[in-house]
C-alpha cells in the first residue's frame, strides 16, 4: 500500500512532483514486493483473508498472480524510461490487475 499507493500513486495522481529517480527506486521495490506474497497460497495454506474461492480456482488465481508480476514489470521498465505518461499508463495497468485479484479472491 505504501509504494503503491501512496508513493508511485501520489505521482501518478499528481499529488507528489515527479522525480525520475524516485519513481524508479519505488518501481525497484514493488518489483521485489509482487513476489513476495505467493508463498502463501501453496497448498496447505489455505485461510486468512484469502477467500476459499482461490483454492478452487487455483488456475484462475495464478493467472491473476502472474498478470500482476507481468504489470508491474511494465511499470519498473516505464519507471527506468524516465517517461512519465508511460509510468501512468503502466501505473493503472498494475491497479487493474491487482483490483481484479482482489476483487475475485480477497475476503473483505
Amino acid at each position: 500500500g505504501d509504494v503503491f499507493g501512496a508513493r508511485l500513486g501520489g505521482v501518478a495522481r499528481g499529488d507528489i512532483e515527479y522525480d525520475a529517480d524516485a519513481v524508479k527506486a519505488n518501481a525497484q521495490v514493488l518489483s521485489t514486493l509482487i513476489n513476495m506474497p505467493w508463498v502463501g497460497f501453496a497448498d496447505g495454506r489455505e485461510g486468512g483473508k484469502a477467500s476459499d474461492k482461490i483454492w478452487s480456482n487455483k488456475d484462475d488465481f495464478n493467472k491473476k498472480a502472474q498478470a500482476s508480476m507481468d504489470a508491474v514489470a511494465e511499470l519498473e521498465k516505464a519507471a527506468e524510461s524516465g517517461d512519465l505518461a508511460k509510468f501512468k499508463q503502466a501505473f493503472a495497468g498494475v491497479g487493474q490487475s491487482c483490483k481484479s485479484c482482489h476483487d475475485s479472491y480477497r475476503e473483505k
